[in-house]
């Protein structure tokens, strides 16, 4: 599996490399809006990768608004991404996520937390969760609610790193989840 982080974006000749060599080897492909200025300076180079085929994409609420251009609910996002041929993972915050791929359509609830430190690099523990999960064959509903549980631990620690003595909690979780 091979996995393209937005920021890479700005640097499009690397970014095209990474995704043709990941197509030529046979891997599996996702991709990571990471922000609404990445999309707005990237955005014909992201739907040209959809048309090509992504396995998977992960976006939140404003970076599928500036992708699609026009206002709709996130259910409507995660189905219109997911039209491309792969899975679609909306992002909403707080609020969870809406997670679909062909006729599926799952809403993921949201882990909620007392207190929210810092948001940075929730979205990135949110996808890995998801992607840990989705590749070790949890079910789309299984591995959104992994991505929800990382990205709600995330933010309640300064920084974008889950402190090493959260890590047994969560890898009982991820066992726990089908």
């Amino acid at each position: 599996h091979a996995h393209i982080e937005g920021y890479l974006l700005f640097n499009p000749a690397l970014a095209e490399k990474v995704a043709a060599t990941a197509r030529a080897a046979g891997c599996t492909l996702s991709l990571e809006l990471s922000s609404f200025e990445v999309v707005n300076i990237a955005r014909d180079w992201i739907l040209a990768q959809l048309e090509q085929g992504v396995d998977i994409v992960f976006a939140n609420e404003d970076e599928v608004r500036a992708l699609f251009q026009r206002d709709a609910s996130y259910d409507a996002y995660a189905r219109k991404l997911a039209g491309f041929g792969g899975i679609a993972c909306v992002k909403i915050g707080k609020d969870g996520a809406w997670v679909a791929r062909g006729d599926e359509l799952h809403r993921i609830a949201p882990v909620k937390v007392s207190r929210v430190i810092d948001t940075t690099g929730a979205g990135d523990a949110w996808a890995g969760g998801f992607l840990y999960g989705h590749l070790r064959g949890l079910s789309l509903a299984g591995a959104g609610a992994l991505g929800s549980a990382l990205g709600a631990e995330c933010v309640q620690h300064l920084g974008p790193a889950i402190p090493d003595v959260h890590w047994p909690r969560l890898r009982a979780l991820a066992a726990s989840l089908k």
